[in-house]
């Protein structure tokens, strides 16, 4: 097999300063195992920051922003607030989506939307631009957050259950699409 793509990486710094084992200058992976943050915190962390064009900084107070901000506030939101939308609604199975998407323009300029961030995703990852990829997964997941504030099924269970089944199906075949695509990560 031929090497199809090479990926590498400027340096990653540890507070302004360079990695040491021997100075005990960083976090290192034992240190990750003994503590309380998951791994995949770190992992999205320094994936999120990778040195891909440019040296890049390790800094505490960045990571639990980033953990706060984008995993929880969004990415996890999201999963959460389709996943409880779909057992509270619907008794955990996704609604089937009723009548023509085109008729239903919310749901056809999301579902655009995504495809379209899906799309520029595909480019970076052609090209193993991994930070950039990762963003743009986020970005669906942005949009999937603003889509279910703007739509509000929630509501819509109340006047339109048609509706509301729509916009859930939606949104949870984005949510699908999304685990895909954040799997690599």
């Amino acid at each position: 097999t031929l090497v199809h793509h090479l990926s590498t990486t400027e340096f990653l710094n540890y507070m302004d300063t360079k990695f040491s084992k021997s100075r005990g200058t960083g976090v290192f992976g034992d240190q990750i195992m003994d503590g309380d943050l998951p791994s995949e915190v770190y992992r999205y962390y320094l994936i999120i920051n990778r040195p891909e064009t440019s040296d890049a900084n390790f800094v505490w107070s960045d990571l639990i922003a980033k953990n706060n901000n984008e995993l929880l506030a969004n990415l996890g939101n999201f999963s959460s607030r389709i996943l409880k939308s779909v057992q509270k609604f619907f008794k955990g199975k996704v609604p089937e989506f009723e009548g023509d998407i085109e008729e239903e323009k919310d749901i056809a300029e999301f579902l655009k939307e995504v495809y379209e961030i899906f799309e520029a995703y595909m480019e970076q990852m052609e090209v193993v631009k991994m930070k950039e990829g990762l963003k743009q997964a986020m970005k669906i997941s942005g949009a999937c957050n603003a889509f279910l504030q703007k739509m509000k099924p929630w509501e819509l269970m109340k006047k339109d259950v048609k509706q509301a089944k729509n916009v859930i199906n939606a949104a949870f075949n984005a949510f699908i699409l999304l685990c895909a695509i954040i799997e690599p990560f």
